[in-house]
């Protein structure tokens, strides 16, 4: 299909693997800003089988991941819009985790997506545009979760497992609204790459 020249930019963007992200002591004080800000009030995706906890990033966190973002693709974003949040994906949610063919909804505008693999017990490959990366800990992966539908395969956790991630969403400073065009054939593809996974993992 054809995408209007507003949305190419995302669509330029190859999603990446960028290895060794963080140093050793960056990667043990994103820990503990993420304890810092343990509320109590993690918001509960009990479908998915995960907890998310919005954070806020001091410096040079900020800094470190527009350095390494701008190697690769140059980004013109808008700091007050930048998304921090920690994700955990465990049973102890009452649900086995799983990440199905999706596209990222919480925001209506167009968005560069960096998700940072922490402290986990498994590997867990993510899959997007039909491209399988495999990804570990202290590794992210650049791409446009509004733009790429992107998935992982089904994998067994066991009770105790858990698989750690930071995800960020950029925005632009002058952002692409996001418009019915958009939706209409996002939706389509969704549904598309949903039944066949469902065929995949859950039909027999």
């Amino acid at each position: 299909m054809k995408w209007p020249s507003k949305d190419k930019p995302y669509f330029d963007l190859k999603p990446t693997v960028i290895p060794d992200f963080f140093t050793e002591s960056e990667y043990k004080g994103l820990y503990e800003l993420i304890e810092k800000h343990n509320f109590n009030d993690d918001q509960l995706n009990a479908q998915m089988g995960y907890f998310a906890r919005n954070v806020y990033i001091e410096e040079p966190y900020n800094q470190i991941m527009l350095d390494k973002i701008n190697k690769i693709y140059p980004l013109n974003s808008d700091p007050d819009k930048h998304m921090f949040i920690y994700n955990r994906y465990t049973w102890k949610t009452g649900n086995p985790p799983v990440l199905k063919p999706h596209f990222d909804t919480m925001i209506d505008n167009g968005s560069i997506t960096l998700t940072i693999i922490l402290d986990t017990t498994l590997d867990w490959n993510i899959i997007a545009e039909d491209e399988e990366f495999e990804i570990k800990s202290n590794q992210a992966f650049l791409f446009s979760g509004t733009h790429h539908l992107h998935w992982r395969p089904k994998i067994e956790f066991g009770p105790d497992d858990y698989y750690d991630f930071f995800l960020v969403q950029f925005i632009d400073k002058n952002p692409v609204k996001l418009d019915d065009y958009y939706w209409g054939h996002m939706v389509k593809n969704r549904a598309e790459k949903s039944t066949e996974w469902w065929r995949q993992y859950e039909s027999e």
